[in-house]
């Protein structure tokens, strides 16, 4: 078998192979790219070669090995962070497998690589008072008011991620049954049970909306497209900001639109609620994903109680080696967040 054009193969992996036959999201692609836009650099530099030089016989297991530790040791990356980059070559060492037999044994070895044990921070999440102090910002008089108190309200009730509720239209509600269909992770859709309070908000935005077309976005910006997931995040930020001025913990808070599904499922947690059930609600691949938070709530409790009784990591930037061809290629190939901002 003819050896393959490895730069060219890496190219349509980016290209086709992610995108189109694996169908991955636009988050996965993002974060596999910068993780071998990173790696190239890295395996010139080892070899005192152009990334443009490289060939298919520097791609090794034990490169990668020197990569992770690389990561670190020198650029001083957690375990999070160096694991996700070993998932990412992983796939690529397995592609370029795929495609030429040549690179089994070094994909069996990158396969063999085995992960940092991490030590998970408890998820941040927020009391009643804080989410309630955030959505009484709001100001539901008004046309956008009350699409901002629908909206943070639904957060709150149903744990949507922020994708999701970018991504929810009126034909997927159906405020008759109270329930809204989601469009999860992985092209997963799951029916979400609206409480009376996420209805009524909903209900008294829909009032002040002419557009009802089922193919449009439930959360519209004021241009009348939907909101993206920075829009609903910079929402989020704008009333996290005003409600701190009257509710003072709010500002040791981080306060994104994901820390209400992590607070969702912490109340349910408290209340009784089985791991099957909360993990259906909220879309959870894995049982374990949601069994975490049963210890993160039992901890919330004792620290509460000795309380009572009683008187962290950011992935450094990409390393500016030498750069060619394929990295120009391969940061157009990068999916790009939408970031304009939007009312």
């Amino acid at each position: 078998m003819q050896p393959i054009d490895i730069l060219q193969e890496i190219a349509r992996y980016f290209r086709v192979y992610l995108p189109k036959e694996r169908e991955v999201s636009a988050h996965t692609q993002a974060s596999y790219n910068d993780c071998v836009r990173a790696y190239l650099p890295f395996l010139a530099e080892t070899h005192k070669i152009d990334v443009e030089a490289l060939q298919r016989e520097h791609f090794t297991g034990q490169s990668v090995v020197s990569f992770i530790q690389h990561l670190r040791e020198i650029r001083r990356n957690g375990a999070s962070t160096c694991n996700q980059r070993l998932s990412a070559l992983r796939s690529l060492f397995h592609y370029l497998a795929k495609r030429d037999s040549g690179m089994v044994g070094e994909s069996a070895q990158v396969a063999a690589i085995k992960r940092k044990p991490e030590t998970k921070a408890p998820p941040p999440s927020l009391s009643r008072e804080q989410i309630d102090a955030i959505i009484a910002q709001t100001d539901p008089s008004t046309k956008s008011g009350a699409r901002d108190h629908a909206l943070l309200t639904f957060l709150s009730e149903t744990g949507a991620r922020a994708s999701e509720a970018s991504a929810v239209t009126l034909g997927d509600l159906d405020l008759d049954q109270k329930t809204v269909l989601l469009h999860g992770k992985g092209q997963r859709d799951r029916v979400v049970v609206l409480t009376n309070v996420a209805s009524d908000a909903i209900g008294h935005y829909l009032l002040t909306r002419d557009d009802k077309a089922p193919t449009s976005p439930l959360f519209q910006s004021q241009r009348g497209g939907g909101l993206t997931r920075f829009g609903i995040y910079s929402r989020v930020k704008t009333y996290h900001r005003s409600a701190g001025l009257d509710l003072p913990s709010l500002f040791d808070q981080r306060v994104s639109p994901h820390i209400f599904r992590h607070s969702l499922v912490l109340r349910f947690i408290d209340a009784g609620v089985d791991l099957p059930t909360i993990g259906a609600c909220l879309g959870h691949q894995d049982i374990n994903t949601t069994s975490a938070y049963a210890h993160v709530s039992v901890s919330r409790k004792r620290a509460a109680l000795e309380k009572v009784n009683s008187p962290g990591e950011q992935a450094g930037e990409l390393p500016q080696w030498k750069t060619g061809d394929i990295l120009t290629e391969l940061q157009a190939l990068r999916p790009q967040r939408l970031c304009r901002k939007q009312g």
